[in-house]
């Protein structure tokens, strides 16, 4: 057949593949404070409040409105309850982050790599 009549391909989904377990002693305990902080920095929680500036970024009412809407749009008009706990979690708030970080730090990263990034963490203590 050629590369234009090839029939589709039907039948069962794969099946999943569990990920492996995350590595221990990846990333010590203040090495990850460190980095979950930087992490919450960068992907932080908002409110349409004041909160604590350090933990959540405050979006001022018609701002935090318009975030909501699209994120409404986008996700097919969920709960107002469910965005509102969306938009109000952080990086680190999510139960498999830490895993998959330590899984990219102990299995994908090269030794450079690591190297660098563990530079990098306990220049910050």
């Amino acid at each position: 057949m050629s590369a234009q009549h090839e029939a589709p391909l039907h039948g069962a989904d794969p099946p999943a593949i569990p990920l492996p377990p995350p590595p221990n002693h990846v990333l010590t305990a203040e090495q990850w404070g460190i980095f979950a902080a930087i992490a919450d920095t960068v992907v932080p929680s908002f409110t349409p409040a004041r909160g604590n500036r350090l933990l959540q970024h405050p979006l001022r009412a018609d701002e935090y409105a318009s975030v909501k809407d699209s994120v409404q749009r986008i996700a097919g008009a969920p709960s107002d309850d469910l965005i509102d706990a969306y938009m109000s979690e952080s990086a680190t708030a999510q139960s498999g982050f830490r895993n998959s970080v330590l899984r990219m730090v102990g299995y994908q990263m090269d030794d450079t790599a690591k190297k660098g990034f563990l530079f990098i963490l306990n220049a910050l203590k």
